[in-house]
Order: C-alpha cells, then structure tokens, then sequence
C-alpha cells in the first residue's frame, strides 16, 4: 500500500498561495453583505432597514436614535426629504412600496423635546467656525457639532430663532419651536449681526482651526472662487462651502465637508479612502415569496401616528438574501454566509505556524455544489474549499487526520487484489464497465444487473474494474494521489 506522508515541518512550508485578489473576486460573488435597496438609495446612508425593524416591533426609541445619527435636526430633515428610499423598495415591483416618508417623518416626531448631551461628553481641542446662514450652514454645524467640535456660528441674524427662519421657515410652528430648543441645546456659540466680508474672515481665521461658511458666504467673502464638488472645499482658500436647492441636498454636502473638515484637522488627504458618497446601487437578492403585505397601510391627514406607523413598517420584507444557507446544511452548520466563510477558509491557509481553526470547516464541504445552484449568483462554495484543501497540502500544512481514513480506503481499494477482469469468453475486450468502488460495494446487486446488460447489448466483450475512481484524492487535495 502506498504511504501517505504526514507533513513535514512546522518552520518551513513551500510557497504556493491563493492570491488575495483571487479570494477577493470570489468573495465578491456573495451579495449577501449588500445594502437592502433602500438603504443603497438613501444618500445620507440611513439604515431604513433597521428603522423599519424597529418601528415595527414599536421600539420608536431604538428608530429615532438610528434616524438621529444620520439627521442633527431630525425634523427638518424629515420634512424636506424626498424619500428617494421609497421608489427602490421591492415591494413596488409587487404592489405597494413601504410608505418610508411617512413612517420617517413618524420618527422624528417620536423623538420629543431634545435633551442636552452629557457635560462630560469629550470634546475636541480644535475649533470650528462657520460663516453665513441657511440650510447648509446650519446642518454643517450641526454635523461638526456631533463630531465633537467646539463650533462658532458667525452670522448676520440677530438670534438663533432669526437664524433659523433663514434655514428652516418652511417647518411648522410646533416643529420649528422643537427644533429651536435643540439648536439652543447644541454645543453651537453664535456671534451675530455680523457682516461677510473678506477683512472679518482674515481677522477670525486664526482663531479657528476649521473654517466652513455658506454657499452665499463664501462668495461674498471670496468672489468668483471655485471649490472641489468632491470634497466641498475651496482649497487655495482653505474654506469648506457648500449649498444645495433641497433639503437632501444640503445634508448630503453637509456631511460630505464634515467629513472633510475632519480629515483637515488631522491632517489627512481629504480625498482618500472616503468611501462610497451618496446613493449607491445594490446587487442584493431578494426572494419574492417573503412579502407579507403588498397595500400601503392609510395615515391621517398629518401623517401617520405611531401605531400606523408600526403597522405600515411591519410590510417590510427587511430584504437580505440567504437561499445558499436554506439549501445547505454545512452552510446552516457554521452559520456563516459564503463570502464570510470563504474569506476566513482563505486567511486560514495563510497561517504559517500557530493553529488553523477553520480546517474543521474547510473539510466539512462535501463538494456537491448545491449552494452553487441554490445561489441565485452562483457562488461556488466547493471550488473555495477544495482549493484550500489543495493549498494546505501544498505547503504541507494540511494534518492527515482529517483525510486518512478515506485515503486509505481508496488505497485499498486500488491495491494488488481489487478485481479487474475480462468478460469471460472474451481474450479481448472493446468496453470497460468501471462503476467505481462504492457503487459496488453499496448497491452490488444494481451493479451485477448493470453488467449483465452490458454484456448482452454490447458486442466485443466488455471488462470488469472495481477499482477507485480516485474521487477521493480530488476531495482530499492530494493531486499526485489522484493523477
């Protein structure tokens, strides 16, 4: 019987990896990690799939504070956006899509009069000023403001109610008093009536770290300058400036140069690694058959209340996509979607010395391609762990244990005594029926008749072999066993 060799060493492996963009490419098959289609449309990045969960299960609490953390001023938001969400929801291509608008505006209402954060909330040693007025300036301040900046508002109001109208006299009273008392509850300093002038700026420069003014601002202040769309930033100026004709927008500009301003203050590339801005598109699966209701739930001439809400964001389908792990049993086993499983199978392999905790899962893939049909992007999850398995016997990395009882079945299998034998009366044989060992040993009898047959309808004789296809060798990694 051959021998199987164990590996060799534990300092020194031959060099043969899986490259990194390879995993990568294959990985990236799995959608699995793909925004819902509504969080993808959304510009400001809001989770409307984990606010619908929570307005559903009427935890208002839990949606407001995940609306707040895309909105410093959640009802003006509220008010002028457009709902962009709305016409991406699948459930439009089967009746009615979530009414999201409504149920957002729900929330932010839910959310009551603003409490003051902590005093002992940390604050930043750098400081902000934003000069000028309107729904940019406001909604940038408030943004600096959550980062934890000290921000000073220079504008040429009287008050901060004056200051607000500018930005936001479209709210209703009752929502405009709301939000008045939150931007008075903000870390914001004013210094008002002042006039936009070039020599103000050039006096109040060194005195703040960060510099962001209006759209009108910084014109008045710097005629006829350009700034980077991309960034929001004039840079020869050094000034952050932004507008926007809707209220979405402003907010999208305005998170874009808070982002910016952070990177400045730190002294960072304000163009690199900034990630995906703005709406995005999504190749997230969604399976049909998890709608529950396809009629848009009715609300009240003010918009809906809480438990219409409720009812409305119960509709949603909270999109994801698990088909692979519903047909496979060994993906159910680890629980882990494919393009997470694959990535740490693939960081397994690169371990040189230290334990492999993911051979126990590499191993168990029993290679029968189910997620790849089930997958409705193909994923092939057998071609990840048998390649892994052939890399970790390459660079003898790969413990005997896991495969030994198999390899030496097969080697038996395949040794002196298996049967290989003409069709009796026949010196030579034009057809060899090679059914493989298991087929023969499982099901003998299927086997017997299969032969018969064969030699009745087959004229120049046709052999017997018992032996191993070797389709173990193949699960296993091991090339040279299998060639």
């Amino acid at each position: 019987m051959t021998r199987i060799d164990e590996r060799v060493s534990t300092h020194v492996y031959k060099v043969k990896r899986i490259s990194k963009e390879e995993m990568e490419s294959i990985a990236g098959v799995c959608v699995y990690d793909q925004p819902p289609f509504c969080n993808a449309a959304c510009p400001l990045k809001l989770d409307v799939k984990a606010m619908l969960k929570a307005a559903a299960e009427n935890d208002f609490k839990k949606a407001f504070k995940i609306y707040e953390s895309i909105a410093p001023f959640p009802l003006i938001l509220s008010a002028g956006c457009g709902a962009p969400c709305e016409e991406k929801c699948r459930l439009c291509e089967l009746g009615d899509g979530i009414a999201i608008g409504d149920i957002e505006r729900a929330v932010a209402l839910s959310g009551g009069a603003w409490e003051k954060r902590s005093i002992f909330r940390v604050r930043k040693k750098k400081k902000a000023a934003v000069f000028g007025s309107g729904l940019f300036a406001l909604l940038l301040a408030g943004e600096l403001e959550k980062k934890g900046y000290p921000v000073t508002a220079i504008c040429g109001e009287a008050d901060e109610e004056e200051y607000l109208r500018v930005a936001a006299g479209f709210l209703r009273e009752d929502d405009f008093y709301t939000e008045l008392k939150r931007l008075r509850g903000k870390d914001i300093a004013f210094e008002f009536n002042a006039e936009m002038t070039r020599e103000l700026f050039e006096e109040k420069r060194g005195g703040f770290d960060v510099l962001c003014a209006s759209e009108k601002a910084a014109l008045d202040i710097f005629p006829g300058a350009v700034r980077d769309e991309g960034i929001m930033l004039m840079e020869s100026e050094g000034l952050l400036t932004g507008g926007g004709e809707t209220v979405l927008e402003a907010a999208l500009g305005a998170r874009k140069a808070a982002l910016t301003a952070d990177r400045l203050a730190q002294g960072i590339d304000p163009r690199s690694a900034r990630g995906e801005e703005g709406p995005v598109t999504s190749r997230l699966y969604t399976n049909p058959d998890l709608a529950r209701g396809l009629i848009r739930i009715k609300g009240c001439e003010s918009g809906y209340t809480r438990e219409q809400a409720a009812e409305e964001a119960g509709r949603c389908m909270q999109c994801h996509c698990d088909e692979c792990l519903r047909g496979c049993a060994y993906l159910r086993r680890f629980n882990k979607h494919p393009g997470l499983l694959s990535r740490e199978i693939y960081n397994n392999t690169q371990i040189i010395m230290g334990d492999h905790p993911l051979n126990r899962a590499m191993n168990a893939c029993a290679l029968c391609g189910q997620c790849t049909v089930t997958c409705p992007h193909g994923f092939d999850m057998a071609h990840v762990c048998r390649t892994a398995r052939e890399n970790m016997v390459d660079t003898d990395k790969m413990p005997l244990a896991a495969h030994e009882f198999a390899l030496l079945d097969m080697l038996f299998s395949n040794g002196e005594a298996y049967l290989c034998r003409k069709q009796p009366g026949h010196s030579h044989c034009r057809y060899v029926f090679f059914p493989g060992c298991q087929a023969a040993a499982i099901a003998p009898e299927a086997v017997i008749a299969a032969y018969e047959d064969l030699c009745t309808r087959l004229k120049g004789g046709v052999a017997l072999m018992l032996g191993c296809c070797g389709a173990i060798a193949h699960w296993a990694g091991r090339g040279e066993m299998y060639g």
